[in-house]
């Protein structure tokens, strides 16, 4: 079975929501059918299933695409006190 790493995905690469399987190794790996990268178009019943992985530089780059940068902060410090405050929530309110 084919195995690519997640930044080898046709379309929107940022759909998988992040989880901490993703941080170890080798991350999350999830089976689907999906068109890759460099790939010629066909229907999705003519794919065949692969293992797309999901890791660290997914978190990485998913963190910075879908929470730094719509906060847009003007500096690291900015962001720091922003997760701190979200650290004392997670460990009050959610642990």
């Amino acid at each position: 079975m084919r195995r690519e790493k997640w930044n080898k995905l046709f379309g929107n690469q940022f759909s998988q929501n992040i989880s901490w399987v993703m941080l170890s190794n080798p991350g999350l790996v999830v089976k689907a059918k999906h068109r890759f990268l460099g790939e010629p178009k066909s229907p999705k019943e003519f794919l065949k299933e692969s293992e797309i992985v999901f890791d660290r530089d997914y978190v990485v780059q998913y963190i910075a695409k879908k929470i730094i940068s719509p906060l847009q902060p003007e500096s690291y410090n900015e962001l720091q006190k922003i997760l701190s405050d979200a650290w004392k929530f997670y460990k009050e309110n959610l642990q």
